[in-house]
């Protein structure tokens, strides 16, 4: 699932019209967040979900680099678990022609919750390919590594020294609202999100 996934974000990501936008990488997000993990026995063993909300933000600098944010609350569906997850991220990009630029980023992530047995903070490293499809749809496509602590898939498998694979669309309301979307699929857990993004 994750080859065909990184294909089809691939394709999506790349320009298909001449009349596309700049991309802005400066922008504030409220997001709607879900995930499925299969926990214990891999793809094939009992399954976790959860959900909850989220704020992101990214502000651009210096023409090819910007910084990012994140926060995000969500409770697990059983063990009643309520975790906090942060995280802040350093990005470089450069364009391949005026629709499509490729990135590469590097970001720290710490994730609290009120069972501290599933604490866990770790880094990541991401390259993708953002491009600009017509005037009002953009796609992303990104391939990520984290080295979160293995819990044993128990409960966050995601971030179990975990290779990711995501695809992004963005639609454009106004040059400065747009409605986002976003799917990122690991060996056993796939995580869903849909917001409202504010870009500068």
């Amino acid at each position: 699932m994750k080859r065909a996934l990184f294909a089809l974000a691939l394709a999506a990501a790349l320009p298909m019209s001449a009349q596309a936008s700049e991309l802005s990488y400066s922008f504030v997000e409220l997001d709607y967040l879900n995930s499925h993990a299969a926990i214990l026995n891999g793809p094939g063993g009992p399954g976790i979900d959860s959900e909850g909300y989220g704020v992101r933000g990214s502000f651009g600098f210096a023409d090819k680099f910007y910084v990012s944010g994140a926060y995000a609350n969500s409770d697990l569906d059983i063990f009643n678990i309520d975790n906090d997850k942060w995280n802040v991220g350093f990005g470089y990009h450069q364009s391949l022609n005026d629709q499509a630029d490729w990135f590469a980023e590097v970001g720290y992530t710490k994730i609290d919750s009120n069972n501290p047995a599933v604490d866990d903070h770790f880094y990541d490293l991401s390259f993708g390919l953002r491009g600009s499809l017509s005037d009002r749809f953009e796609g992303t496509a990104k391939l990520s590594y984290n080295d979160g602590v293995d819990l044993g898939g128990a409960f966050y498998p995601q971030y179990d020294n975990a290779f990711s694979v995501a695809a992004g669309l963005k639609f454009n309301i106004t040059e400065m609202w747009g409605i986002v979307g976003e799917i990122e699929a690991y060996e056993d857990a796939t995580d869903y999100t849909i917001g409202v993004r504010a870009s500068f």
